[in-house]
């Protein structure tokens, strides 16, 4: 967590002698740090709802393999299952798993629920039953198979954005609205202004070329992180991306956790 600190520490440090814009700093700095408070409870909304849909399918994966079998089915355990699954409805709601709007897989899992043991007992009503389990599953292998959400770009949508806003996009959409924020409202306008603060400390390096007085070493020593490294090829862009990049992988919830 140090680390992280020292270093945006450093970035403002290196920009307000390069006389960058410091209001856009603050600005983005405000964010991203709100963004890095909220994103273990993101994080761990998602791997909940995701636990509760792996349990699910667990459970749904017996009532068909029960159901499949020649010999009578085990009432108790069929209700005991169902007992479970009724403890965990609405539980695995997310918009990157299984959403709240989702009328079709809700409706089959309260009809699962409504026909319960009881459906077991009619040959009729135990197709229907056995039916409905066979399409939940599939449901829930679909919506376990979906991408992964990149927690820090979920984490920033959510500074301003709703779950509303993304079940009224298709599935396929809801990835690239929160990828396209983060790039938008964060990543870019950092990128530039970081872009612009190493051309600047470039600049005031060959203006200090040779100067050895206490304020120009002070001056260097403030800008040393916008300096390219040994090999010096990059360009003013690169570098800046690169460092970008280096803050935003240390504001992760994993290092910070």
């Amino acid at each position: 967590m140090f680390g992280r600190e020292d270093k945006l520490e450093n970035v403002r440090a290196a920009l307000n002698v390069l006389g960058c814009d410091m209001n856009l700093f603050q600005s983005w700095k405000k964010k991203y740090e709100k963004m890095n408070k909220q994103q273990q409870a993101v994080r761990e909304r998602y791997d909940n709802a995701r636990s509760m849909t792996q349990r699910a399918e667990a459970d749904a994966g017996r009532l068909e393999n029960m159901l499949q079998q020649a010999e009578a089915v085990d009432k108790k355990e069929a209700a005991g299952l169902l007992k479970d699954m009724k403890q965990m409805q609405n539980r695995f709601d997310h918009e990157f798993l299984i959403s709240g709007e989702d009328r079709e897989f809700h409706s089959i899992y309260d009809t699962i629920l409504r026909l319960g043991v009881k459906a077991m007992a009619n040959e009729e009503h135990k197709l229907i039953f056995q039916s409905e389990v066979e399409n939940l599953l599939a449901l829930l292998k679909e919506n376990l198979a979906k991408e992964k959400p990149d927690m820090q770009q979920l984490s920033f949508f959510y500074l301003t954005g709703t779950d509303r806003e993304l079940a009224q996009l298709p599935p396929v959409e809801r990835t690239r609205r929160i990828a396209e924020k983060f790039e938008e409202e964060l990543r870019e306008p950092m990128h530039r202004l970081l872009t612009d603060a190493v051309e600047r400390a470039d600049e005031k390096c060959r203006t200090l070329e040779g100067m050895e007085d206490r304020r120009s070493r002070k001056v260097l020593e403030a800008i040393q992180i916008l300096r390219p490294d040994e090999a010096g090829t990059a360009t003013a862009e690169m570098r800046a991306q690169k460092l970008l990049e280096q803050i935003l992988q240390e504001g992760s919830e994993e290092r910070l956790y």
